[in-house]
């Protein structure tokens, strides 16, 4: 029974030594598996976050396209508003500029009218005051006497223009 004992020792030693060696060589393999398992992880994190960050920039995306579809309607109103205005501003130029010409045509006018009218004024006063002139000259009356007579006559032709 003893050697029997020692038999099975001897082979549970050698089994064990064999198990032991056996061990070792998978070893090696086992620590690259769960090395390679470990970096496979990693990179799954890593290409979950790479997931949620291209979720969240196509979200962004979307929002700045359609703010920028936004942008684009309301610059497209104001311009026309612009064009509008600008429009409009050239009308009342247009307008104001031949308002003025047709003023300066009017006034130019009236100033040749007006002009006419003092020199056919002035040349009648002349008339007058020749006509005047003879017939103090007839009467032998003083020039002082005449002069009163003048500027009733000059303010009779101021009130009748």
């Amino acid at each position: 029974k003893l050697e029997e004992a020692k038999k099975r020792a001897l082979n549970f030693e050698l089994e064990s030594s064999k198990y032991k060696v056996e061990n070792k060589k998978l070893l090696k393999p086992l620590q690259d598996a769960e090395q390679k398992v470990m970096e496979l992880e990693r990179q799954r994190e890593l290409l979950e976050k790479e997931k949620q960050s291209f979720v969240n920039i196509k979200k962004n995306l979307a929002k700045s396209v359609k703010d920028l579809d936004e942008l684009k309607s309301g610059h497209t109103t104001l311009e026309i508003a612009y064009e509008k205005v600008k429009q409009e501003r050239d009308d009342l130029r247009e307008r104001f500029v031949d308002a003025i010409l047709e003023v300066q045509q009017k006034s130019n006018l009236r100033s040749v009218v007006l002009e006419s009218r003092v020199n056919q004024l002035r040349s009648d006063l002349e008339l007058r005051d020749v006509q005047l002139g003879e017939l103090v000259a007839m009467a032998d009356q003083e020039v002082a006497s005449v002069q009163p007579i003048n500027v009733k006559l000059e303010e009779l032709l101021a009130t009748k223009n």
